[in-house]
């Protein structure tokens, strides 16, 4: 069938998510149409590959001459009942949900005792879960609020706790408002624009000092609307620390890894302007955040995140941390870039403890069909070289790595940060021994370069000689 709507929407279904489709479909009470299941099942059974329309009437119809509105029919009507599933699907795995459609529909028959019973029920799974966030507040205004119309149908309006009822209604909005005043500050940045605020900065200072900011999960986002707005926000960073690490369990993973990211990123902007007491927090939040899970996506690590984590445990110093790291999650790596991954992070360990040697046989193990995998690669070949006086072989790989970027056209900001150290390499290496102001003249540029990822390293090895 040509390329459409449903092909798209059955393709998109696992293997277990089809049979319970077709177990729907073969449900009088869904389905009562043979057709329909018929043309699930030819659909089902054909590659990815687009097939003719009239073959798929054949295959439905059998040997009907084809009718082209027929066929439409069937097609719109199996597809309502693809969607119908899958909202289904999305109802059963969510028990707030299914509790409040039962309270209302209990509330509409006037059951009161019954509904009674329900809203209980309800309160009590959701007290229960641990989550306190805008999902928890709303759902503890709906059920108040289906209590509250529920009184009413029995002349009992008194008894509602408005004070409940209304607080819960405005703590979800908050929290919502919360997190989407952060999402938006997130995407200004990224996408060099501004975007209309809203009544947002009256509700931040409505919550300057107010008690709502006692809820763990409110805090959070405000804390983290502010360390996102303004770089100096030390305060807010250390409190949305605190929260994120006493009190993750209260918010949903997602959410959890966007305000550790938040906090990561606040890091990185302070060590990035020359504040290096921040790497100790980041390197705090890397340890908390694989405590808590949340650099896994379905089991999944990204090669960044595992890049960024062994980046920074290195530079505090705990290269045997780091390697209990890459072995402990190696097998949770992308597949596609597991050994590659391994082995680059295991060059990076070995050389920071001094293993010249084993760090190099590692880098001969790695697939260099990425870009900037290989240029960091080739970066830390560099550093290797000239730690073990191997001239030849680095003027060698400085030429190589100079054409490689000459060619290269779509490097951005990288291309920028690996030609400064090739260029810096070279500058080092003219250096005249004994010649004291060229290198402080050296030490000056480099600390005046604005996109040099390896400075420390190159301040180090230039004050090396500036100390003799």
């Amino acid at each position: 069938m040509e390329k459409g709507y449903l092909p798209e929407l059955l393709q998109s279904l696992t293997l277990p998510e089809r049979t319970a489709f077709r177990k729907y479909l073969c449900s009088p009470y869904h389905n009562v149409r043979t057709d329909v299941l018929a043309l699930f099942d030819h659909l089902c059974a054909q590659p990815a590959t687009p097939v003719q329309r009239s073959a798929v009437y054949g295959a439905v119809f059998q040997e009907k001459p084809f009718e082209a509105r027929q066929l439409n029919y069937t097609v719109s009507y199996l597809s309502k009942l693809a969607e119908d599933f899958l909202a289904q699907r999305e109802w059963e795995a969510d028990e707030d949900a299914q509790g409040l459609c039962l309270l209302r529909s209990l509330r509409k028959r006037r059951l009161s005792r019954l509904s009674e019973r329900a809203a209980r029920t309800v309160e009590k799974r959701l007290e229960k879960q641990p989550r306190r966030d805008a999902a928890y507040f709303r759902q503890r205004y709906l059920i108040d609020f289906e209590q509250f119309r529920g009184h009413l149908q029995q002349g009992r309006g008194r008894d509602i706790d408005f004070d409940s009822f209304t607080e819960a209604h405005e703590k979800a909005f908050v929290y919502e408002k919360l997190k989407l005043g952060c999402m938006l500050q997130s995407r200004q940045t990224v996408a060099s624009r501004e975007y209309g605020a809203g009544f947002l900065p009256v509700l931040l200072e409505f919550l300057r000092d107010h008690p709502w900011l006692e809820e763990p999960a409110i805090a959070a986002w405000y804390h983290g609307y502010f360390i996102q707005t303004d770089a100096a926000a030390t305060g807010n960073f250390e409190q949305l620390k605190i929260l994120i690490f006493r009190h993750g369990t209260l918010l949903p993973d997602d959410e959890r890894h966007d305000l550790f990211l938040l906090a990561i990123n606040f890091c990185i902007r302070r060590i990035n302007s020359g504040d290096p007491a921040f790497s100790k927090d980041l390197f705090d939040l890397y340890r908390e955040g694989l405590s808590q899970g949340i650099f896994l996506d379905n089991g999944v690590m990204s090669r960044w995140s595992y890049n960024n984590i062994v980046n920074t445990a290195l530079k505090m110093g705990e290269a045997d941390w780091a390697l209990q790291f890459l072995e402990d999650y190696r097998r949770w790596l992308e597949p596609a870039f597991r050994d590659t991954g391994y082995f680059f992070n295991l060059a990076r360990c070995r050389y920071e403890k001094g293993d010249h040697a084993d760090a190099l046989e590692c880098l001969t193990r790695i697939d260099y069909d990425d870009i900037l995998q290989n240029l960091s690669a080739k970066t830390l070949q560099m550093k290797i070289y000239y730690d073990t006086a191997a001239w030849q072989s680095l003027d060698s790989l400085l030429d190589s790595v100079a054409i490689y970027l000459r060619r290269k056209k779509v490097l951005g900001y990288h291309k920028e940060n690996f030609s400064n150290i090739v260029r810096f390499m070279q500058r080092l290496l003219a250096l005249p021994p004994g010649n004291s102001a060229a290198r402080e003249a050296l030490r000056q540029e480099l600390e005046n370069c604005k996109v040099l990822s390896e400075r420390g390293w190159f301040l180090q090895k230039n004050g090396l000689f500036l100390a003799n």
